[in-house]
C-alpha cells in the first residue's frame, strides 16, 4: 500500500513539474480545496506512522515538491495560496523531524529545506507576500520556527521572513534573487540529471524549452517580474491572458 501511494505520488509529481495544464485544472475544479485536504490526509500521524522512516520521508519529500512547483509557477502562485497551500506546508513541516538534511550536500532531499524556499519564493512578490499577510502567515507558521531555522541553520531563514512580511513592500528578489536561483537550479541539476521546477516562457505555445542554466536567461516582465519570456513576440502574444494576473500596463520595449 505505501508502495502503491508513493509511485502514485511520483507520477504527480514529475506531471506537475512541467505541465502548466495540470494545475490549471485544479485551480478551475470547484474542489480545489477538496484537492489539498488530499495531500494533507498523507500526513496524518497515523498514516505515516504504518510507514517506514524512508517512506514517511519519500512522503514528506513529494508534496513539498509539489508546492515548489506551484510556488515557483507564475500561473498558480496567487490561487493556489487561498487553496490550501499554507495548510499543506505548515503540515510538511509539522511531520518532519527537527533535523533532516540540514547539511548543504543533502537540502536537495530535505522536504523542509523545499518548503523554506516556497516561503521565500511567495515572500519576496508583493502580490503573493500580501496573500501571505492577509491569511496570517507569521503566526501560522511560527509553530515550526525550529524546524525552518534547522533546514537552513547558517541563514536564520525565520527572522528574513518575519522582515519581509512585516515591512510594508517586499522588493522581489530581497531573499531569494536571481543569483540565489540560479544556484538552486544548478543544485537540482547536479542532484537529479533535471531541474526540479524548470522556468519556461510564460507563453503556453512556446516551443523554447527550458530557460538555460548559464549564459542569458528569459527576461522578466517589466511589471510584475515575475513572469518570463523568451523574446519580446511571445511577451506580446501572451499579453492578452497575462494582464489579467499583471493588472499593469504592457511592459515597454526597455523590460525586455
Amino acid at each position: 500500500l505505501a508502495n502503491h501511494h508513493i509511485a502514485s505520488l511520483e507520477c504527480l509529481v514529475n506531471f506537475a513539474r512541467a505541465s502548466k495544464a495540470f494545475w490549471d485544472s485544479i485551480r478551475d475544479s470547484r474542489t480545489q480545496q477538496d484537492v489539498f485536504h488530499q495531500f494533507q490526509d498523507l500526513l496524518r500521524p497515523a498514516f505515516l506512522a504504518a510507514m517506514t522512516p524512508e517512506h514517511a520521508h519519500k512522503i514528506r519529500f513529494y508534496l513539498a515538491s509539489l508546492a515548489v512547483s506551484l510556488a515557483f509557477s507564475t500561473d498558480s502562485q496567487t490561487w493556489a495560496i487561498d487553496g490550501g497551500l499554507l495548510k499543506l506546508l505548515a503540515a510538511i513541516f509539522q511531520q518532519s523531524p527537527l533535523v533532516e538534511y540540514s547539511k548543504g550536500s543533502q537540502r536537495g532531499h530535505s522536504a523542509a529545506f523545499r518548503c523554506n524556499q516556497v516561503l521565500s519564493r511567495l515572500s519576496t512578490f508583493e502580490p503573493t507576500a500580501q496573500k501571505l499577510r492577509a491569511h496570517n502567515a507569521l503566526e501560522g507558521f511560527r509553530p515550526h520556527k525550529r524546524k525552518i531555522n534547522s533546514a537552513e541553520p547558517e541563514v536564520h531563514p525565520w527572522s528574513q521572513f518575519v522582515k519581509l512580511l512585516k515591512s510594508a513592500h517586499v522588493t522581489a528578489g530581497l531573499v531569494f534573487d536571481d543569483e540565489a536561483f540560479e544556484n538552486y537550479k544548478k543544485m537540482e541539476e547536479a542532484l537529479n540529471g533535471r531541474f526540479f521546477v524548470p522556468i519556461v516562457c510564460s507563453w503556453k505555445q512556446c516551443a523554447a524549452g527550458r530557460e538555460p542554466v548559464v549564459e542569458k536567461g528569459f527576461r522578466k516582465c517589466g511589471r510584475c517580474h515575475v513572469a518570463r519570456y523568451c523574446s519580446k513576440e511571445h511577451q506580446k502574444l501572451h499579453w492578452a491572458n497575462h494582464k489579467l494576473h499583471c493588472k499593469a500596463e504592457p511592459a515597454s520595449e526597455e523590460s525586455m
